[in-house]
């Protein structure tokens, strides 16, 4: 049997979502194309180094310069699936007058036009497909799961991997592991992909189900209103 000792690593899982650049005077780069289409295409082309992607758009936003080109039209057609996504994220937010962080303002500028874009926001740009991805892995974690209430919790129970969040961006590269307890609620592990215990993590993923004994916290994911529980440092976890 194998036993682990939960390690809880600090999980703001968008906490870049509240990171904007220093304000600087407005630019709008112009293109004849949707920039974030050019960036799914060269993600997809293999161009996985940000800088350059960044660098890229950067010297590409004039109308004497042209990326219509270089765009694919299935990345074309993500892009605008990604900002769909994010619209609709946004517009429900506002709707139900929930806060809107910085950086939410900001990709609101992003998303409001498909051909032009405020220089300072390049950043938010290059990272959208991440970022929707993460997001879709959120939502179909959360989708069956049902809310915790209390704020603290005993479990001692075998409980079921749901999936995954994987964050991958230049200050964070970490995974958060959901389970599900036998009443579906979720309980949450996070681990750094630098540490020694992810690929330990990575076997129990592969698993399926294993054992929980400790106390689990009460907690919440910016940007969704679902919560679950967090594993204590002195949790256990161990096969079955």
């Amino acid at each position: 049997m194998t036993v682990l000792t939960n390690i809880i690593v600090s999980s703001d899982i968008f906490s870049e979502w509240d990171t904007v650049e220093e304000e600087k005077p407005v630019v709008y780069l112009d293109y004849d194309a949707d920039p974030l289409a050019l960036v799914c295409t060269m993600l997809a082309d293999g161009k996985s180094d940000l800088n350059v992607i960044y660098n890229t758009l950067d010297g590409m936003g004039t109308p004497s310069r042209s990326i219509k080109d270089a765009v694919k039209q299935e990345h074309a057609a993500h892009a605008q699936t990604i900002r769909k996504h994010f619209k609709h994220r946004l517009m429900l937010r506002r709707l139900n007058n929930k806060q809107m962080s910085k950086f939410m303002i900001a990709l609101e500028d992003v998303l409001d036009s498909e051909h032009k874009l405020n220089r300072a926001n390049i950043s938010i740009l290059v990272k959208l497909p991440e970022f929707y991805k993460e997001d879709r892995q959120h939502i179909e974690v959360f989708k069956d799961a049902v809310d915790v209430v209390e704020p603290h919790k005993h479990i001692d129970q075998v409980c079921e991997f749901v999936g995954r969040v994987d964050r991958n961006s230049a200050t964070q590269k970490r995974t958060h592991w959901f389970l599900k307890t036998s009443d579906n609620q979720l309980i949450r592990a996070s681990t750094n992909w630098s540490e020694m215990g992810h690929s330990a993590w990575e076997a129990l993923y592969d698993l399926k189900k294993v054992k929980i004994v400790g106390d689990v916290n009460k907690s919440v994911t910016p940007g969704f209103d679902n919560t679950f529980f967090d594993l204590s440092i002195k949790c256990k976890v161990s096969t079955i």
